[in-house]
Order: structure tokens, then sequence, then C-alpha cells
């Protein structure tokens, strides 16, 4: 019932702001998403929102972990010089 609520004020919101295209272009949504995110931080940061490994349960020593780095710009030219042989 309370999701339903919220659903119903954000849609209030995005008709009083003249439809959903107007609201885009004021930002709203965008708004919207950036004060729901600093709230979640706000909760994650003080503990009251438990993400277990980030702010509960972590380890003492996290081992490094290899990140495979991948040049987009080669990897798109080589499919385009792939493509173009076909």
């Amino acid at each position: 019932d309370q999701i339903v609520k919220q659903a119903r004020a954000i849609i209030q919101q995005i008709d009083e702001a003249g439809g959903m295209a107007k609201a885009i272009e004021a930002g709203l949504p965008k708004r919207m998403i950036e004060e729901a995110s600093a709230r979640e931080q706000s909760l994650i940061d003080q503990g009251k929102r438990v993400i277990v490994g980030v702010n509960k349960y972590k380890l003492d020593h996290e081992d490094e972990t290899d990140v495979l780095e991948i040049d987009n710009v080669m990897v798109r030219n080589e499919q385009i010089a792939s493509l173009e042989r076909i």
C-alpha cells in the first residue's frame, strides 16, 4: 500500500510539471534519482542499511583482483575490419 502511495505521489509530481517530457526538460527525474541516491548512501554510511562486505562483515584483508582492461575502440575497429572482409 505504501509503494502505491509513493508511486501516485511521483506520478502527481510529473503531472504537475506538465507531463513526463516537460519533467525531463526541467530535470525532475534526474533530481529525484539524485535525492534517492543520496538518501540511500546516507543510510549505508550510517550503518542503517546493511550491505554485506561494504559496511558489515567486511574482510580484514581483501585479495586484489586482476581486472581485464579492454580497449573498446580497438575492439570496435577490429570488428568493423572483420565485417568489411565478409
